[in-house]
């Protein structure tokens, strides 16, 4: 009599072969087909197959090319997808599937042929994270662009302002300008590569923290070097004027009229400046005294005889007043001389005996 069919598994089939009076079993698991690799990231991929007509569930290992143990079986799995995580960046990685027609390991297929997938190398991290045209209210934030990159991420906050307090934004260039800041404030920042619009491969890390401070009006202060005039009435004093701080564009007020930054040609006196800063409206003032010498006098009275003379630098007198003479100093300058001069008349001459002779001592 013909026997009982054997006891088949998921995917067999019997077919009872009337010649040698038995069972026929025939029947393999379906290996998957159209395997594929999507979301490929910096630890993380997904890794898919084609459905299996009979399949139960799936099975999945993995490994680093190149070893040669399957070191990661991922078993049971009811879809046609599984996400593999904790994946070390820019390294290619080995995998295959099979199904399974029942519960348990029994039934199973054979390994599909071996698929590959290279995670994502990382952005390397901008160099040269440096702050420029810092002014009261805004500073530029620039670095060395990074070959690839599709664009950067800036973050940035008050240096004692919490972590929740950090700002973000997204900019194409290597250079981003921040505007609304608070005057003398310190703040930090630092900038993360993308290397696509996803951000999926910017986690190689932001750059280290750069500080720095806003200006401040209190820095903006003068300084002068001034020349007094030499002599009195002259007009050679001079002001060297200096400003430190501001945004190194500024514009000068004096209270003579004058808008340069230095004064020459200048009488005794007392001169006042306000600078403004073009770019950053910041003031200061100052004033400096040019003082001068005192004038130069001197007096003196003379008495001569009647029939001689004086002189007083190029003036000569030979009659009684009060004359005036303006005379060079050895510093230059010009001396006024008041000279009084009173002249005796010639008195007559004296009977004289007649072994005498007089003569007139002038």
């Amino acid at each position: 009599s013909q026997p009982v069919q054997p006891t088949l598994a998921c995917y067999e089939t019997a077919t009872f072969n009337t010649a040698t009076c038995s069972w026929d079993v025939s029947g393999t698991q379906a290996v998957p087909t159209g395997m594929s690799a999507s979301n490929i990231q910096l630890t993380k991929a997904t890794m898919n197959w084609d459905a299996v007509a009979n399949a139960h569930h799936y099975d999945v290992r993995f490994r680093e090319q190149g070893s040669s143990t399957w070191t990661t079986a991922l078993n049971n799995i009811l879809g046609l997808s599984i996400q593999k995580t904790q994946l070390t960046p820019s390294t290619t990685y080995e995998w295959q599937v099979r199904s399974a027609c029942s519960a348990g390991n029994s039934s199973v297929s054979a390994w599909s042929s071996t698929q590959t997938l290279t995670t994502l190398t990382p952005c390397t991290k901008p160099l040269n994270a440096t702050t420029t045209a810092i002014s009261l209210t805004s500073a530029t934030l620039t670095w060395d662009a990074v070959a690839g990159a599709w664009g950067y991420i800036v973050k940035y906050k008050v240096s004692t302002a919490p972590n929740s307090a950090w700002a973000y934004d997204t900019t194409n260039t290597n250079s981003y300008t921040l505007s609304g800041l608070t005057s003398s404030t310190f703040y930090k920042w630092k900038v993360l590569t993308m290397c696509s619009s996803t951000g999926l491969n910017n986690s190689a890390g932001y750059t280290s923290n750069v500080i720095f401070a806003t200006e401040s009006c209190n820095n903006f202060a003068l300084a002068t070097t001034q020349t007094n005039v030499v002599c009195n009435g002259g007009t050679d004093g001079s002001i060297d004027l200096s400003v430190d701080g501001g945004s190194g564009s500024y514009s000068y007020s004096w209270s003579n009229g004058a808008t340069t930054e230095d004064l020459s040609s200048l009488s005794a006196g007392v001169y006042s400046v306000t600078v403004t800063d073009n770019n950053w409206g910041c003031t200061a003032s100052t004033s400096v005294t040019i003082s001068e010498s005192s004038a130069l006098t001197s007096s003196n009275s003379q008495t001569i005889c009647d029939g001689l003379s004086i002189t007083v630098g190029t003036s000569t007198y030979t009659t009684s007043g009060t004359f005036a003479d303006t005379l060079t100093s050895v510093n230059g300058c010009d001396s006024i001389v008041t000279t009084t001069l009173s002249v005796t008349a010639q008195p007559a001459q004296p009977t004289l005996a007649c072994y005498e002779t007089a003569t007139f001592n002038t």
